[in-house]
């Protein structure tokens, strides 16, 4: 199985090239009229498009191979991914770290998402409206997936277990999977409490950056649909 710094990494390469190629054709059809847009314009559109691409990439590549591990199987790539957490330049690099990732991938997103409803070209075009809209949700759906693999690794990856799943002794990626959704969602009932101190402190930074996220959301959907009402 491939480690998360591979799969973060690829899907980053693919969804640029895609993202290159995509908005090369479109600006020599004449879609794209680089010169109203300007160079901002083309940036904003150029991340977008792209953060939206390596996200669907990400997140399906991410699913599409852990869910159908076994315990066992997931114990072995939640201690290769230990190991890798381990090493000196995948800190500095801050390649890894659930918190460290969506914080600063999304954050960035979100940034973009609400220039959008700044700039005057996009934000009388329906399509960047849209397009901004999905960046933000595609930034939620990158969150609960980035924290759900590093629940894997922290529950399976060591010497004792981090968290009790009421309704199993051995749970699959899609426990996971539900722990990070729930725990993401503002007022949603866990499916699992942490049983160590390490596993509080995990849980605890999920739900802070949770929340701030969800309110940067919510607030950069409610700044589309206004702004695409007054358009």
């Amino acid at each position: 199985m491939r480690s998360e710094i591979y799969r973060d990494y690829s899907s980053l390469g693919i969804a640029a090239v895609i993202t290159t190629a995509a908005l090369n054709w479109v600006i020599r059809t004449g879609r794209l009229d680089y010169e109203v847009a300007g160079a901002i314009g083309f940036g904003l559109t150029y991340y977008l498009v792209l953060w939206v691409l390596y996200i669907g990439i990400y997140v399906w590549w991410t699913i599409r191979m852990l869910r159908p591990c076994t315990i066992e199987e997931l114990r072995a790539y939640a201690r290769r991914e230990s190991r890798l957490s381990e090493k000196r330049w995948v800190r500095w690099s801050g390649s890894k770290g659930a918190a460290t990732v969506s914080i600063t991938a999304a954050g960035a997103a979100l940034g973009m998402a609400v220039m959008v409803a700044r700039v005057p070209w996009s934000r009388h075009d329906p399509i960047m409206l849209a397009l901004g809209t999905l960046a933000a949700a595609a930034s939620w759906a990158y969150l609960v997936v980035v924290y759900a693999a590093s629940y894997v690794e922290l529950d399976l990856g060591g010497d004792k277990r981090q968290f009790h799943f009421a309704h199993t002794d051995e749970p699959l990626f899609d426990d996971y999977l539900t722990l990070a959704t729930t725990t993401s969602t503002m007022g949603s009932a866990s499916p699992a409490v942490p049983i160590t101190r390490e596993g509080w402190n995990r849980f605890r930074a999920n739900k802070i950056v949770a929340f701030a996220f969800n309110t940067l959301v919510i607030a950069v959907v409610v700044a589309m649909v206004t702004t695409g009402l007054m358009a």
